[in-house]
């Protein structure tokens, strides 16, 4: 800590100012080396001074970096709960983080002040692994928005298909498939905008996290846009409406 430091310094001062009177006796007479610090006071006093001031500039450095001990007090998990809900949300603080960890990288790994040599080396590897935690929180939050979004539509795939395969044979049982199938179309909007939000999240987590050397981005990209052309030249797709299926097969593809 810095106020230890100061303290040894100027009791190391202390102790240097002392000696000549305290300790050095010299060979004959003694007193001429007493009375040194007494005839020095000024020059003695500009040695105190100077201390402070070189203290000064070690709090002006200490208070230049403060602003990076913020990363140390911020709650990713309750930040990412109360503020991170779209695919674009996550891109945004990637991308900030990418940021930081560009910035960090650029910091001098030591500072030169007065005879002071401030080595930055624990503080950068403590910045470094702090944003590599968030970036961790970030791509679990992301994996799990993924994840949620394929389970409602393998959900909702299942269920329609086994409602849609079965043939009623009472009037009762036409009556509910009616309202079934109903309910099928009314969600198809929701499901297949699900289907496209998983698709992204899992683009973005291709592109942050190390999984991206097992699978060809490339290969995810011309997929999807193959997906995206046959929405293009199809109103009616192979399941009535813009080929929502073809997502599903794309994003069962990555579980």
């Amino acid at each position: 800590p810095l106020p230890a430091l100061k303290s040894t310094y100027f009791a190391k001062v202390k102790s240097f100012m002392e000696f000549p009177g305290s300790k050095f006796k010299g060979l004959n007479n003694s007193g001429v080396f007493m009375r040194m610090p007494y005839q020095n006071i000024q020059p003695l006093v500009k040695v105190y001074s100077k201390g402070e001031q070189l203290f000064c500039r070690l709090e002006n450095l200490l208070l230049g970096y403060k602003q990076w001990l913020m990363l140390g007090k911020f709650d990713m998990n309750t930040y990412a709960k109360e503020n991170i809900f779209e695919v674009k949300d996550f891109e945004s603080n990637f991308s900030v983080l990418k940021t930081k960890q560009n910035q960090v990288h650029s910091l001098p790994d030591e500072e030169m002040v007065g005879g002071f040599k401030v080595s930055m080396y624990w503080f950068k590897n403590w910045l470094g692994d702090h944003i590599k935690r968030l970036q961790d929180l970030l791509l679990v939050a992301l994996r799990n928005l993924a994840i949620s979004r394929f389970c409602n539509v393998n959900g909702y795939i299942t269920s329609s298909i086994k409602t849609l395969t079965y043939t009623p044979t009472t009037i009762e049982e036409i009556i509910n498939a009616q309202g079934q199938y109903m309910d099928i179309v009314t969600k198809k909007k929701s499901m297949r905008n699900a289907a496209t939000v998983c698709i992204e999240a899992i683009m973005v987590l291709l592109t942050h996290s190390s999984s991206s050397d097992v699978i060809d981005i490339d290969d995810l990209l011309m997929k999807k846009k193959s997906v995206s052309m046959s929405k293009v030249s199809s109103t009616e797709g192979r399941d009535g409406e813009g080929c929502f299926l073809d997502l599903f097969c794309l994003i069962s593809y990555f579980f």
